[in-house]
C-alpha cells in the first residue's frame, strides 16, 4: 500500500465524515478493489488514524486528514 493511497483514504473518509461510509463506497472513490481499501484502513489503524471495523477516523485521523486537505505534507504516514 503507497503512502498516497493512504492518504486518498484519509482523504475520502474526511470528505464523508458526516456521512456513514461503507467498504464499497471508500472503493469506488478510489478506484480500487474493497480488499486494496480493507488493507490500507488496517495500515492506517496500525497507525491509530482509522478504526478499521467502523471505517471512520480516530481523532488523531481527523486532524491528519485535515491537515491533508488543507495542503500541508504529512510526515507521519507509513506506507505497510
Amino acid at each position: 500500500m503507497t503512502r498516497s493511497t493512504l492518504i486518498a483514504i484519509l482523504d475520502c473518509l474526511y470528505s464523508a465524515a458526516e456521512t456513514a461510509s461503507s467498504l464499497s463506497s471508500l472503493a469506488n472513490c478510489l478506484d480500487l478493489t474493497p480488499a486494496e481499501v480493507a488493507a490500507g484502513l488496517r495500515s492506517l489503524e496500525d497507525q491509530g488514524l482509522v478504526n478499521a471495523r467502523r471505517i471512520r477516523l480516530t481523532l488523531s485521523g481527523l486532524a491528519v486528514a485535515a491537515a491533508v486537505a488543507a495542503g500541508a505534507r504529512v510526515p507521519v504516514l507509513r506506507a505497510a
